[in-house]
């Protein structure tokens, strides 16, 4: 498995959204952890991380994804948010 970042802004909003609960990371009450996400490329993963970061500004969803696609392994730049195979 392999992780990915979704920016949860309103700019993000088309391009992720939750199975679970078919709310938008722009939303009020936005995403929760375990969520499911289904992104614009068709990749599903689990929601495993939302809060602020270090690599960027606003609030950040960290998904574990399905399938080994993504590029990071729940860390960025040296600072983990969460565990995940890369």
């Amino acid at each position: 498995r392999a992780a990915a970042p979704c920016s949860a802004t309103a700019s993000a909003a088309s391009t992720c959204s939750t199975a679970a609960t078919g709310r938008r990371p722009s939303e009020p009450g936005g995403f929760s952890l375990n969520d499911t996400i289904t992104l614009a490329q068709s990749l599903r993963g689990r929601v495993r991380y939302v809060g602020e970061t270090k690599f960027s500004k606003g609030t950040w969803v960290g998904l574990e994804l399905d399938a080994p696609r993504g590029k990071n392994d729940g860390s960025v730049q040296g600072v983990r948010y969460f565990d995940c195979a890369p």
